[in-house]
C-alpha cells in the first residue's frame, strides 16, 4: 500500500513537473509570438512600392520587430486617405499626394523622405495625337498627376483652363486612352507601357523634361505615432534594409515586385533603377515644393491650406534611424 502511494505521488509530481514545463514553454512561445508589433502599410500598384514588397518577403520588418500587414490601395490619394480613414498606419507616396491631403487632415504628418525621382511620371500620346498643340482632353489623376499635367502643359505653352481634363484613376487610363476619351495623359508605370500596348498610344517624354521631380514621403497619424514610436521606427528601419536591397540588387528586387504587381520584370527594372532610393531627413527643396504645391492646389480649389511645419517632422528620422 505505502508503495502504491509512492507510486501515485511520484506519478503526480512527473505529470505536474511535464504540465508547468508545458506552460512555461507555451508562455515563452506565446510571448516570442507577440514580441512582433503589428503595423498596417498601404501599397499601391506600381513599382514605386517595391521598397514594401521587398521588405516583407526578406523578413525585414520582423527583423525590425515589426509584424506588418499590407494594405491593398490603387494607389494616389487612396493612399494617404488610408491612414486618415483608419485602415492603415502608415503610407508613402509622394509629397504632392501628401502636401494636398495634409492641410485638411491635421492628424496626418510625415516622418521622412524614402526615394524621390525626376523621372517617373511620363507623358504619352494617344495613337491620333502628333503634338502637344493637338490636345483637347487629358485623363487626370487627382494628386501629384495633376501638378505634373499642370507643368507640362504650362511649358508646352497651353493653358490647362482650355482643355477638357477627365478625372480618373491610374488603372482606368489606359481603357479611356483606348475609347478616344482622352488624347493624352501624365502616368507613371505600368500604366504608360499599357497605354502604348493596350491603345496604341505612344510615350513621348517625362518629367525631367520640364524641370519637375517629386520625393516620396513615409508618413502616419500623429496619434498613432505618439504611442507606437517603437513601431514607426521599425517600419522605417525595415524600409531602409529594403533600398540597400534593392540598390544592390536591382534585378532581384524587380523581378519579386513584378510578381506582387502583375507586370513584367522589365517594367518594375526600369522604375526602379531611375527612382533614388536614398533615405533621408527633409531639405530646403522640400520646403520649396511644399509651397509650390500647396499655392497650386489652393489655386485649383482643391485644398483651403497646405501642412502646417509641425505635420513635417524634420529631425525624426535622423533621430530615429541609423
Amino acid at each position: 500500500m505505502l508503495k502504491t502511494i509512492k507510486a501515485t505521488v511520484l506519478s503526480c509530481a512527473l505529470i505536474a513537473s511535464v504540465l508547468f514545463t508545458s506552460a512555461c514553454n507555451a508562455g515563452v512561445s506565446s510571448t516570442t509570438a507577440t514580441a512582433l508589433k503589428p503595423a498596417r502599410i498601404a501599397v499601391g500598384l506600381d513599382p514605386t512600392y517595391a521598397l514594401v514588397y521587398v521588405a516583407q518577403e526578406q523578413g525585414y520588418f520582423k527583423k525590425h520587430g515589426v509584424e506588418a500587414t499590407l494594405v491593398q490601395t490603387e494607389g494616389g490619394p487612396s493612399m494617404i486617405q488610408a491612414i486618415s480613414g483608419g485602415q492603415a498606419d502608415f503610407a508613402y507616396g509622394t509629397d504632392l499626394t501628401s502636401v494636398s491631403n495634409m492641410g485638411a487632415n491635421p492628424d496626418l504628418v510625415t516622418l521622412g523622405v524614402v526615394g524621390q525621382s525626376n523621372t517617373n511620371f511620363f507623358t504619352v500620346f494617344g495613337k491620333n495625337i502628333k503634338a502637344a498643340s493637338d490636345i483637347k482632353t487629358m485623363a487626370v489623376v487627382p494628386g501629384s498627376a495633376a501638378y505634373m499635367t499642370d507643368k507640362y502643359l504650362k511649358s508646352q505653352g497651353i493653358d490647362p483652363k482650355s482643355l477638357h481634363l477627365v478625372t480618373a484613376a491610374f488603372p482606368d487610363i489606359p481603357a479611356i486612352i483606348n475609347r478616344g476619351d482622352a488624347d493624352a495623359t501624365i502616368v507613371i508605370q505600368p500604366w504608360a507601357d499599357r497605354i502604348v500596348s493596350q491603345a496604341g498610344g505612344k510615350i513621348v517624354g517625362d518629367i525631367g523634361d520640364y524641370g519637375a521631380y517629386y520625393a516620396l514621403w513615409l508618413s502616419t497619424s500623429n496619434k498613432w505615432l505618439a504611442t507606437h514610436q517603437d513601431e514607426a521606427t521599425g517600419v522605417f528601419g525595415a524600409l531602409k534594409d529594403a533600398s540597400k536591397y534593392i540598390q544592390a540588387s536591382p534585378d532581384e528586387a524587380a523581378a519579386l515586385a513584378s510578381k506582387k504587381l502583375g507586370m513584367s520584370p522589365e517594367e518594375a527594372l526600369r522604375v526602379l533603377k531611375s527612382t533614388d532610393f536614398t533615405f533621408r531627413d527633409f531639405n530646403e527643396k522640400d520646403a520649396e515644393q511644399v509651397k509650390a504645391a500647396t499655392d497650386f492646389f489652393m489655386s485649383q480649389g482643391k485644398i483651403k491650406a497646405g501642412p502646417a511645419d509641425s505635420q513635417i517632422l524634420k529631425g525624426w528620422y535622423p533621430q530615429h534611424v541609423k
